[in-house]
Parts: C-alpha cells; structure tokens; sequence
C-alpha cells in the first residue's frame, strides 16, 4: 500500500493511488445518478399509474351521475311524501266526514 501525499488515497489490493477528490466527485456523481434514476423511476411509475386510470375517469364520472341522480330521487320521494302527508290527512278526514 502507498501513499502519495495528504491528498491521495491508496486503494487496498491494488496498488494504486487515486486522489481523494477523485474520490469525492465520483461519489457525487453516482449521487446525483442515484437520484436522477430514483426522479427517473418515480416519473415512470407516475406516468404509468396516470395512463391506466384515464381509462376509468368515464367509469368514475358515469358512477358519480348516477349516485348524484339517485341522492336527487330519494329527496325528491322524500320531500314529496313530508309534504302530501298533511293534505292526504285532510282529504281523508274530508273524505270519511
């Protein structure tokens, strides 16, 4: 093993010397490759999940008019039968008297 100054690193094993900022900036790149493949996969993934379901937005939308048609429908019945239950009371009363 050798060692060539303060600045220099040897490498076990294989008798050569690299220089410690070498070293440094070879680990910042494979830092910033780490995380440019990490935005890269994570791009990839979003763009995939986001082309399967627009396949189901109309599916989602039909679902969401239908529920909304029938809450419209039940409050209608609702209403309706809050409202007429006072008259048909009197016309039964008017009907029997």
């Amino acid at each position: 093993m050798a060692f060539v100054g303060v600045d220099s690193m040897a490498i076990a094993g294989r008798g050569s010397v690299v220089p410690l900022e070498l070293r440094l900036q070879r680990a910042k790149q494979l830092n910033a490759r780490g995380l440019s493949s990490l935005l890269l996969t994570t791009v990839s993934v979003l763009k995939r999940v986001w082309w399967h379901t627009k396949s189901y937005l109309p599916i989602v939308g039909i679902l969401l008019l239908a529920a909304g048609s029938l809450l419209l429908l039940q409050l209608h019945w609702l209403s309706r039968r809050l409202l007429q239950s006072p008259l048909r009371e009197k016309a039964i009363a008017k009907d029997l008297g």
